[in-house]
C-alpha cells in the first residue's frame, strides 16, 4: 500500500490555494485600511470628547487641532494630549474649540484612504454634539 500524494495532486492542491488567495489578498487590503481609517476616526472623535470635558471640568478654553499626521488637545500654549494618525488624510475643518463645555469653533471634517472610504465627523455648534457618518459615493 502507497500513502502520500504525487506531484500532481501537489500540483492541483498549490492552484487551488493560490487561486482562494489571490481572490482573498486584495479585499484584505482593503479591510485593513477601512480599520485604521475606523481608527483614527474613533481616536479624533475621543480626543474631541476629552477636549470637551477638560474645558467644562476647568471652565477654560481647550483647542483641538488636526493635520495630516496627529490630532492635538492644546490648553493655551500646552500640549495635553497628541495622537499620530495612521493612514488617514483629512479636508475641512481643521479646528475645533470649547470654552467650558460648549463649542465655539464647530464644524465638519472628512477623513479618507486616498480618494475612498469618506467619513464625515460633525461637531454641532452650541450642542456639542459629536457625529460619525459614513459619506454616500
Amino acid at each position: 500500500m502507497k500513502t502520500g500524494h504525487t506531484l500532481f495532486e501537489l500540483l492541483i492542491y498549490i492552484v487551488i490555494v493560490s487561486l482562494i488567495l489571490s481572490l482573498i489578498f486584495p479585499r484584505f487590503n482593503t479591510m485593513v485600511k477601512l480599520v485604521l481609517l475606523y481608527e483614527d476616526v474613533k481616536a479624533t472623535k475621543s480626543m474631541i470628547r476629552y477636549a470637551r470635558i477638560f474645558s467644562y471640568l476647568k471652565s477654560c478654553k481647550v483647542c483641538v487641532f488636526l493635520t495630516n499626521e496627529h490630532v492635538v488637545v492644546k490648553f493655551g500654549k500646552k500640549t495635553l494630549k497628541k495622537y499620530d494618525l495612521k493612514i488617514t488624510k483629512i479636508k475641512g475643518d481643521k479646528c475645533f474649540a470649547f470654552s467650558k463645555g460648549i463649542p465655539y469653533i464647530s464644524g465638519k471634517t472628512e477623513f479618507s484612504v486616498g480618494d475612498s472610504f469618506p467619513v464625515v465627523l460633525t461637531v454641532t455648534p452650541v450642542v456639542g454634539r459629536i457625529n460619525v457618518k459614513k459619506r454616500e459615493w
